[in-house]
């Protein structure tokens, strides 16, 4: 097939370039965190539908309230990095640092979460890509504070790989997001 016109090449060379740009996005989020550890978080009720959005379930934690930690100076957007130790079955914040830790900073049995502060005085953040997780129409409804299990990256990243939850006739339930 001989192609005929400049347009026509133009418009290969866009779609071409179109496809190299979506799978580089997809490429690079699935490579941030390549290096995951799984940490479990314990919700807080928070409104469990998102009328707008359908099947959503609406995630807050007790891990966004860090007025007990010493923080650095800090504003109010601004990135910082939440330390996590895991006591008894959840993962709690232990320490607040204004830049990404170096591995030397840190335990090895530690992991660090990337957060967005929404409030300073009480200290309140919100983690990115965490606060809210679809739920296929018709699945089911899942009880009001479910024990969010989290992919994190050794950059900070996280995503949430599953709600883990026990049902009002006691038994228990996953939903994977």
């Amino acid at each position: 097939m001989k192609i005929k016109s400049r347009k026509h090449i133009f418009f290969f060379v866009v779609l071409i370039l179109a496809q190299i740009i979506f799978l580089s996005v997809v490429i690079l989020n699935e490579e941030k965190l390549s290096n995951e550890e799984l940490i479990v978080l314990e919700s807080i009720p928070v409104d469990p539908r998102d009328p707008l959005r359908g099947d959503f379930i609406i995630l807050d934690y007790r891990a966004t309230n860090l007025d007990h930690l010493p923080s650095p100076e800090i504003t109010i957007e601004e990135s910082i990095f939440i330390i996590f130790e895991q006591q008894s079955y959840y993962w709690e914040p232990i320490g607040i640092y204004k830049n990404k830790p170096l591995p030397s900073e840190i335990s090895s049995e530690n992991v660090f979460l990337k957060a967005i502060i929404q409030e300073v005085k009480p200290l309140h953040v919100e983690y990115p890509n965490i606060q809210k997780c679809f739920v296929p129409q018709g699945s089911g409804n899942i009880p009001e504070n479910p024990d969010v299990i989290i992919a994190v990256s050794d950059k900070g990243l996280a995503r949430i790989q599953r709600l883990e939850f026990t049902n009002p006739d006691g038994t228990g339930g996953i939903r994977e997001c």
